[in-house]
């Protein structure tokens, strides 16, 4: 479910949201991760993203909750993540990130993408954390992170979040709701830039 989002009515046009992923289940294989077709046990009950937009830069807080259908294990959840630059000066498109599993700090390690991997000025990873499901119960996973805004070549101001392989889980995505917010010192500051 990969595309692009204008959102016309709230800023007027001068906004454009890029999305292509979830908090996505991942197979790491020689160092490098893949988002796998389908999890069979473990679905995406539903998704809350609240996008808070900031004069410089934007905030994501992403909350996700998956129900296990089948027997406890432990898998690998990847968050898609990129940046620029040349090997040994990459620089991260989010400067702040951090997630939680059921209330507690999860720990991430980036482990590039096997399809993307690096790129002309840019490249690819995921943020993977190990999760524990619980058997035939709900576990709760949250992500958030910070980022600047990009710009196309058009003078349209766009923002990053990822969403679509919430596919790799079990069955659709019941509910996804997105929330974006912003004051208008916010909006009067991306319409002068």
């Amino acid at each position: 479910m990969a595309g692009a989002i204008r959102i016309f009515p709230i800023v007027s046009g001068f906004l454009q949201v890029r999305s292509f992923a979830d908090d996505s289940f991942v197979e790491i294989q020689g160092g490098a991760a893949t988002s796998m077709e389908k999890q069979s046990r473990i679905s995406m009950s539903d998704e809350y993203v609240l996008i808070d937009m900031r004069p410089k830069s934007y905030r994501v807080k992403a909350l996700f909750h998956f129900f296990n259908h089948g027997a406890s294990t432990t898998v690998a959840v990847g968050f898609p993540a990129g940046g620029s630059g040349a090997e040994g000066v990459k620089k991260q498109d989010f400067p702040y990130f951090r997630t939680w599993v059921d209330g507690e700090v999860a720990a991430t390690k980036d482990v590039p993408d096997e399809e993307y991997g690096d790129s002309a000025g840019g490249y690819s990873f995921y943020k993977v954390k190990q999760v524990y499901f619980p058997a035939l119960s709900t576990t709760t996973s949250v992500v958030e992170y910070e980022a600047p805004y990009g710009m196309s070549s058009n003078a349209e101001y766009w923002i990053r979040y990822p969403y679509g392989t919430g596919g790799t889980w079990a069955g659709p995505i019941h509910k996804a709701v997105f929330d974006l917010r912003f004051d208008e010192t916010t909006e009067n500051s991306l319409k002068g830039r």
